[in-house]
């Protein structure tokens, strides 16, 4: 058996997958998991926020953690900056497309590109 190297500092965002699970559970609203290669990564969470993050929403994207005490410790580290922007853009345009078709099949509505799932009053 071969074992892939994969360096974090040349990992290609746009190869990255990501698997979204829509939840409606109190403040949480995705998990998500990432997939890179043979290399997947669970804990991903995204939940509401009362501060607009930098693409005017208000969510909040954790990466894996693990908490000791009162103290949350991430597991989960890109070496620049500009790579975790990347990621989060990602990250949250693949929630708002997970959003429209958990609505859509949720409701049995039929979801257009230019509907904004924040005004469905049920969410």
């Amino acid at each position: 058996m071969t074992q892939t190297k994969i360096n974090p500092s040349n990992i290609d965002i746009n190869e990255v997958k990501l698997y979204v699970e829509v939840k409606e559970e109190g403040p949480l609203l995705a998990r998500v998991i990432l997939q890179y290669k043979d290399m997947k990564i669970k804990g991903f969470r995204i939940t509401k926020s009362d501060y607009e993050n930098r693409f005017g929403d208000k969510l909040w994207l954790q990466a894996p953690s693990y908490r000791t005490g009162n103290y949350y410790h991430p597991m989960f580290f890109l070496e620049t900056e500009e790579s975790w922007k990347a990621l989060e853009e990602k990250i949250f345009n693949a929630y708002k497309e997970a959003r429209k078709e958990y609505y859509k099949n949720k409701f049995d509505i039929n979801v257009s590109d230019d509907l904004d799932v924040d005004y469905i009053p049920f969410n």
